[in-house]
């Protein structure tokens, strides 16, 4: 019983750096992220990182973020006036 409940907790901090980690990606998803560096300052390996990322979402990290600015160029093709090119610049696309 106590070890169910440790996993629990457990898995339960895992998500919840997962969450604080997509939270970044959508306030960030503009510049570069080094994922790898990323995953190292939570400590934990790119792999391990990327993996409980990729089970959490459905997605892995950078797919994460391209993902987050299609979304983001979406949104400014249907709500603005905006050129394609300045909704590209807005939404980090290089």
């Amino acid at each position: 019983m106590i070890r169910l409940h440790l996993s629990t907790q457990t898995d339960q901090a895992a998500d919840d750096e997962i969450e604080q980690a997509c939270q970044y990606i959508e306030e960030h998803f503009k510049k570069s992220i080094d994922f790898k560096q990323y995953a190292q300052s939570i400590g934990q390996s790119y792999s391990t990182f990327r993996r409980r990322f990729k089970q959490y979402t459905g997605l892995a990290p950078n797919q994460y973020q391209l993902d987050t600015k299609l979304r983001n160029a979406k949104q400014f093709l249907d709500n603005s006036n905006l050129s394609i090119q300045d909704i590209a610049n807005e939404c980090g696309f290089e």
